[in-house]
C-alpha cells in the first residue's frame, strides 16, 4: 500500500506552502518520507522520539543524524560530543583516564551544556566554549579511554 498526503498552509506573507508525507507499506514494514514546509511544525510535536545511530568512527553518523533532525525538526543530541567533553575536561585537569572511578566521578560532576539544534554545534564546560577544543587531536585520541570507563 502506498500513499501521499499533501497539506497546504499560508505563510504570514500570504504564500502557500505544502507539506508532504509519503508512505509505502510492504510485508517488511512501513517506510515514511516526511517533507515539511519551511516553518512547519515538528512531526512528533509533544511526543518523545529517540533515534540512535551506531557505527564506526568517521562513518557519517553525525552528518546523517543532523540531517534527519533538521528535516524532521527534531532536537539533536550529539552524545559523541558529550564523551569528547568529558575527555577534554579530564585532560585539562590532569586526571588518569585509565582510572574508571575517577573518570566516572569527573563525568558525573561535569558542568556541561550542549546545543540541541542540528544547525548549531555548541559545547560549554563550566561555562567555557570548548566546541573546537573537543575536536582537536588531543581530545579525539582520548575519547575511547573515557567511553570504555563510562
Amino acid at each position: 500500500m502506498a500513499g501521499t498526503a499533501v497539506s497546504e498552509q499560508e505563510t504570514e506573507q500570504g504564500v502557500a506552502q505544502s507539506t508532504e508525507l509519503h508512505s509505502l507499506s510492504t510485508a517488511q514494514g512501513t517506510s515514511v518520507r516526511y517533507t515539511p514546509a519551511p516553518g512547519a511544525e515538528p512531526l512528533r510535536l509533544g511526543r518523545p522520539l529517540v533515534v540512535a545511530i551506531d557505527g564506526q568512527s568517521g562513518s557519517g553518523k553525525s552528518s546523517v543524524s543532523k540531517e534527519v533532525a533538521r528535516r524532521l525538526r527534531l532536537a539533536y543530541l550529539d552524545t559523541g560530543a558529550m564523551y569528547r567533553a568529558v575527555a577534554w575536561d579530564c585532560l585539562e585537569r590532569g586526571l588518569d583516564l585509565a582510572d574508571g572511578t575517577l573518570v566516572e566521578a569527573a563525568a558525573r560532576g561535569l558542568d556541561l551544556e550542549l546545543s540541541t539544534s542540528p544547525a548549531t554545534e555548541r559545547v560549554l564546560v563550566r561555562g567555557a566554549d570548548v566546541t573546537a577544543a573537543i575536536r582537536e587531536p588531543r581530545s579525539s585520541a582520548s575519547v575511547s579511554a573515557v567511553a570504555t570507563n563510562l
